[in-house]
């Protein structure tokens, strides 16, 4: 399909013939990761996440249904209905293999774990619009937070740690 779709721009070089009555078509030049914006929404322990991504001007696909798709493709075309194809960048193919790796997909919902949000948040920073709420944002902050502050010894703990005993005191502390 790339071979075809690179051709197709290439009017005068070369012609393409095609079997009559045989049709593929590409609906749109390709998916990036801007066309995408992921809504995050705080579900009891877990955030759901949603989203539509517009594939063309009739069609629209839900991220769940994009995650779907794309696990049962090994390139970078989605086929959409018996002859129609929509090409998607490496950079989403990675972010939406990502999300599929970091998620639970249930009743066409989407969700994951607060203990992967770190990980949602990289997306973000490379690219991914990430619609969150405040529960969400909240997490984000309290895992930047932990992961700078300076975590001292008490000393009331009446002993000599060693080097790891002391990395081990911080980590743990970082998760509470």
């Amino acid at each position: 399909l790339l071979f075809l779709e690179n051709l197709k721009e290439m009017k005068g070089v070369a012609t393409v013939e095609w079997p009559e009555g045989g049709q593929m078509k590409v609906v749109r030049k390709q998916l990036t990761s801007k066309d995408i914006a992921v809504k995050v929404n705080s579900v009891a322990s877990w955030f759901e996440l949603s989203g539509d991504i517009q594939v063309d001007k009739d069609r629209k696909l839900k991220i769940s249904e994009l995650v779907d798709r794309l696990s049962n493709t090994k390139g970078n075309f989605i086929q959409l209905g018996n002859n129609d194809y929509v090409r998607i960048t490496s950079e989403l193919r990675r972010h939406i293999d990502l999300l599929s790796r970091i998620s639970n997909v249930d009743g066409g919902k989407m969700r994951i774990s607060q203990f992967n949000a770190p990980m949602l948040e990289d997306l973000s920073g490379s690219g991914l619009v990430i619609d969150a709420d405040k529960s969400y944002r909240d997490l984000v902050k309290r895992i930047a937070t932990a992961d700078t502050a300076e975590i001292k010894i008490p000393k009331t703990i009446n002993a000599d740690l060693r080097s790891y005993q002391k990395d081990g005191f911080r980590w743990m502390s970082r998760l509470s």
